[in-house]
């Protein structure tokens, strides 16, 4: 009985010590260690403002997060093609809340639940957004479905660099200052232009003419087709997503059906986001005053006013073909990334009239000049 006792008791053991091995065997296989906290890490939206400025704003945009060894980090920025791209990253992730919830300025950093490397090894941060965009190749070009090249999308990139890096004795978050927080913050800046449209009724037309379905046919523009990875500054280790574009192609706009044009305040049309050249604004040393210049078509339903209301029976459509408008820009002659621009559509009793103005991603205005068309009939 005593050796049948003792044989269990043995058994027992041994089934223990196999699932301990079997359970650091998973541990060492996946780089996970036990005794590390989990990877946490900052990020914020940015935007260039009026001054060429970097400038911290809150956007509900969803981001995808990849996490690279520090061998394939560097292995990232010496690829010249997919030949000598390194493999499989670390680790990937999908944070739950917009990019700027994670932000320093709140204290509340994304937790990927999952361990820093064993050894102490580093890794860095990179990013992309918005989060639906795919990739075959290990994230060295991302793929922009053909639902998102409408122009009503905007495309973002967390660009690394070698003060993003974190590990189990430095990590991105724990034990930082703010200033070394704000540094391994993996910041998102915009890779497109962005253009708003507005319109407003002069106070003439006031129980005279409405205005409603206004419609624009943005011309010339392209459409970001893929995002591709680049180098942007070997010494600080800088790199991030530059879009690939379309072909040229038409961007409708269009104010939600029957909204009427309010009387002498700017209302919103719509907004767009296009393909643009050069680098991420958070990069460029220069500016180059300029004039940016936009070709459209608008057509809005005239409404007259009878009887203390609006004439829905009565209301004809007006057409202004090829319009341009300039616009005064301090980033030369092109639509530069992370910009935003502006058109505004004055209608009054006979005609309209056309603002354009580069202003701030928000809000703000810089320069305007006023253009009056010629009205297709």
């Amino acid at each position: 009985m005593k050796t049948n006792i003792a044989y269990l008791y043995q058994s027992l053991w041994m089934a223990l010590a196999g699932l301990l091995v079997t359970a650091c065997e998973a541990a060492s296989d996946s780089g996970l260690s036990f005794d590390s906290e989990s990877i946490r890490v900052y990020t914020s939206m940015r935007q260039a403002d009026t001054e060429g400025k970097p400038v911290l704003v809150g956007e509900d945009i969803r981001s995808y997060l990849i996490f690279w060894k520090e061998e394939a980090y560097k292995n990232m920025l010496n690829s010249t093609n997919a030949e000598n791209w390194p493999g499989p990253p670390y680790l990937v992730a999908k944070p739950e809340y917009p990019i700027d919830y994670y932000a320093v300025k709140f204290g509340n950093p994304y937790d990927t639940k999952r361990s820093y490397p064993t050894g102490d090894d580093p890794v860095y941060v990179i990013g992309y957004a918005p989060a639906e965009l795919t990739s075959d190749d290990n994230y060295r070009t991302l793929n922009i479905p053909d639902y998102m090249q409408n122009g009503k999308v905007d495309f973002l990139s967390g660009d690394g660099s070698y003060k993003r890096k974190g590990s189990a004795s430095n990590p991105f978050v724990t034990g930082q200052n703010e200033q070394t927080k704000e540094e391994k913050q993996l910041e998102f800046c915009h890779l497109t232009a962005k253009i708003n449209f507005e319109a407003k009724r002069v106070e003439s037309m006031a129980q005279k003419i409405g205005v409603q379905n206004v419609k624009v046919t943005l011309k010339g523009q392209k459409i970001p087709a893929k995002l591709e990875w680049k180098t942007i500054d070997d010494k600080t280790g800088t790199g991030g997503y530059f879009p690939t574009p379309t072909k040229e192609k038409e961007i409708l706009l269009e104010a939600p059906e029957n909204e009427k044009v309010v009387l002498d305040i700017n209302q919103k049309v719509d907004s767009c986001y296009v393909y643009a050249d050069g680098d991420h604004f958070h990069t460029a040393t220069s500016q180059e005053k300029g004039t940016i210049t936009l070709t459209m078509d608008i057509s809005a339903e005239l409404l007259p006013f009878k009887n203390g209301t609006w004439d829905e029976s009565q209301a004809t459509t007006r057409k202004w073909e090829n319009l341009e408008v300039k616009i005064e820009s301090k980033t030369g002659n092109e639509l530069k990334m992370g910009y935003a621009y502006k058109v505004i559509i004055t209608f009054d009793v006979w005609d309209i009239r056309l603002q354009g103005m580069e202003v701030d991603w928000y809000n703000g205005g810089l320069h305007y000049i006023p253009i009056t068309p010629v009205e297709q009939q």
